[in-house]
């Protein structure tokens, strides 16, 4: 049984597939951790204020995203590539 010649390449297990996911995932981790010590206070009011459902950490983020969002879709638009469903 001999493989095909780009069977290697097509291996979703490859070592560097599982390093870049390594990477993502600490990096996902340690950012975690530092929302984590950032947040961390004595008093519930700013406790809420920071990082609660309408927190500005929950806030901050939700303005990125749709930042990165109406950009990938403008670029799309522009490309005439319909968005995806």
């Amino acid at each position: 049984m001999q493989a095909s010649p780009g069977s290697a390449l097509r291996t979703p297990a490859s070592k560097a597939g599982r390093w870049r996911l390594a990477v993502r995932r600490s990096a996902a981790n340690m950012a975690w951790e530092i929302a984590t010590e950032v947040s961390q206070t004595k008093s519930g009011m700013v406790l809420e204020y920071v990082s609660g459902e309408s927190g500005l950490i929950m806030i901050c983020g939700l303005l990125v995203i749709d930042v990165v969002l109406i950009r990938a879709l403008r670029s799309w638009a522009a490309a005439g590539i319909s968005a995806p469903a």
